[in-house]
């Protein structure tokens, strides 16, 4: 497997869905909020002490990689993941795109990346260690 031509590839996926993700910005923040988070606090579901009410949904994973400014390594299937509430809201288009680089992943990568939060560099250690992919199910198995 050409780990530099795969690099490449997951180069240029990661980046075309976070230009997705900066032309349309499904989550909507908003000082400091998420449209969730904003649909919540409009109905008395709010809570100040969630996890959620930081940085949205990866706030709410623990997420050793976010940083103030968001995330702080190239990963794809964090970049590809959206909350129900706020794919409900987006428009056609972006749920087409977003699906067609869920597709791209599978093709290229073997399996869905989306299942995999892992890093880039993570990912390319893997394949060259074990020549492909495992998915989070196997390795929380394991």
């Amino acid at each position: 497997m050409d780990l530099e031509k795969l690099s490449s590839e997951y180069d240029k996926v990661y980046n075309n869905v976070n230009e997705l993700f900066k032309e349309h910005n499904p989550c909507q923040f908003r000082d400091g909020k998420c449209i969730r988070n904003r649909k919540d606090e409009a109905s008395g579901l709010f809570r100040p002490d969630s996890i959620l009410t930081k940085d949205g949904c990866c706030g709410s994973t623990g997420c050793k990689n976010l940083r103030p400014y968001g995330c702080s390594v190239k990963a794809l299937g964090c970049s590809l993941h959206i909350c129900v509430y706020a794919h409900e809201k987006c428009s056609e288009y972006f749920k087409h795109k977003l699906n067609e680089f869920e597709k791209e992943t599978v093709n290229k990568f073997g399996f869905s990346v989306r299942q995999c939060y892992r890093t880039k560099e993570q990912l390319l250690e893997q394949i060259e260690n074990t020549g492909r992919l495992v998915s989070q199910f196997e390795i929380d198995h394991d």
